[in-house]
């Protein structure tokens, strides 16, 4: 897992897989690291913007989610995160366009925000 400052992740992801290996030493063969990140993020939207973002994130990924396979993975995250599940998903929400080429969304948890957002009546997602 990693933390800190986007750019500087992203700096350490990209040195990472700019490496290369030695696959055979007799044929001198070299093959680059692949770097595939896993993250987790909170997301902080007024309530009454949940069911947007959900639809927003969730779009492409609804037919690929499947809760019995993911239960136990999405279940121990959201345990260790103290959160409750998401609600379901308005088909009828609106949504917005964002660029999720070759990412895929799962929703682990709601919480309520106990940060200053929450003057401002805000959840995470």
């Amino acid at each position: 897992m990693t933390r800190g400052e986007k750019d500087a992740v992203r700096t350490m992801m990209n040195d990472l897989s700019a490496q290369f290996w030695e696959l055979d030493s007799k044929v001198g063969t070299h093959i680059n690291t692949i770097v595939q990140p896993i993250q987790l993020w909170s997301i902080v939207v007024p309530k009454e913007s949940l069911p947007v973002l959900q639809k927003t994130l969730y779009t492409n990924d609804i037919k690929r989610y499947h809760p019995k396979r993911d239960h136990l993975f999405i279940a121990g995250l959201r345990k260790m995160l103290r959160s409750k599940k998401c609600p379901p998903i308005d088909p009828n929400a609106n949504y917005r366009f964002i660029r999720k080429n070759g990412v895929e969304v799962l929703p682990i948890g709601i919480k309520e925000d106990k940060t200053i957002h929450s003057e401002f009546n805000c959840e995470g997602l």
